[in-house]
């Protein structure tokens, strides 16, 4: 996917990126194109990657009370703004291994050192990995993955290497 452009919903129009950081290509996994491509085919416009019914770029307000919050309510889970899915990214691609440097790039930042500063948070099952890890090669043992709940309950151990 090529970033060029960005829609601002207070002048109504497409504005250029802030930074050259922020006009980027970023590598998207199959499954998501194929997901987008069959999002082109339902709503037929080529504009934008996510239009309205008449082809016209989304309302962020319309989205967040018709989209958002229902999704977050259906699942459970805190209310939380759409900003927040950028910690995410950041904190599930840092713990999985990747390296600050193409997580900024992915996210449109010239500086790596923003993405452990601001946006990755610790998540209990990288810790849980990092002590894992370093424990099989102490003792040369292949290490366990461990399922860890929220209720506080015992850790479930999945085989496996880590």
């Amino acid at each position: 996917m090529q970033v060029l452009r960005s829609w601002d919903p207070k002048s109504r129009q497409c504005v250029d990126r802030k930074t050259d950081a922020g006009k980027r290509i970023i590598p998207l996994s199959g499954q998501l194109v194929a997901e987008l491509r069959a999002h082109r085919g339902l709503t037929g416009c080529t504009a934008y990657v996510f239009a309205n019914g008449r082809g016209k770029p989304l309302n962020p307000s319309n989205v967040r009370l018709r989209l958002w919050i229902p999704l977050l309510k259906r699942a459970g889970v805190c209310q939380l703004d759409m900003y927040s899915l950028r910690h995410s990214f950041a904190s599930l691609g840092r713990t999985a291994g990747e390296s600050a440097f193409n997580v900024a790039r992915m996210m449109g930042h010239a500086r790596s050192s923003l993405v452990d500063l601001v946006y990755a948070h610790s998540m209990q099952s990288g810790m849980s990995s990092v002590a894992e890890r370093v424990t099989a090669r102490v003792f040369g043992d292949q290490p366990k993955l461990r399922v860890v709940s929220r209720e506080g309950r015992e850790p479930v151990e999945k085989c496996g290497a880590g």
